[in-house]
């Protein structure tokens, strides 16, 4: 359950188009990935997922925070 609920909360952030709001998903995708890599019985293909997401939720959110400058 805790996959589809970082998945749900990561593709949330990825097609959000409202500035204000992409900060909130952001935040609750990280929170969901953070708890996700908790159990012990997380395989290293999860582990790989889970950066790479948390890697894209940081450019996103670069790219999010100089939009709201430009604006």
């Amino acid at each position: 359950m805790l996959e589809t609920n970082w998945q749900e909360l990561y593709k949330a952030a990825l097609f959000e188009l409202n500035p204000e709001k992409l900060v909130i998903r952001i935040d609750a995708a990280r929170q969901a990935l953070a708890q996700a890599e908790l159990p012990a019985d997380v395989t290293p293909l999860e582990h790989r997922k889970l950066a790479d997401a948390r890697s894209i939720l940081t450019t996103l959110n670069r790219l999010g925070s100089s939009q709201g400058r430009a604006a």
